[in-house]
């Protein structure tokens, strides 16, 4: 089966050599788990907006809602370490 006048492997792949033969594609195994944290940082992020979002009661808190959201790892980190004296 032919795409655009490459085998369509290659035209699904997207990585052709210089040659015209479709190279072969493999995962290393180094970035192996960088998706899954995304994923978990990314829900961590959603459930900080939905917690600051139903504690506030005012517009200007509903918008600093949305800050805490984005930066609640860094505070995290800061009350870590000063809650062990560093």
């Amino acid at each position: 089966m032919r795409y655009l006048g490459l085998p369509l492997r290659a035209a699904w792949a997207g990585h052709i050599h210089s040659s015209g033969q479709p190279m072969e594609v493999t995962m290393s195994s180094g970035n192996a788990g960088t998706a899954g944290g995304g994923a978990i940082y990314s829900l961590g992020i959603f459930g900080a907006f939905v917690y600051y979002f139903q504690q506030a009661d005012s517009f200007w808190q509903y918008v600093l809602s949305f800050i805490q959201g984005l930066f609640w790892p860094a505070w995290m980190v800061y009350e870590v370490f000063a809650a062990l004296g560093a």
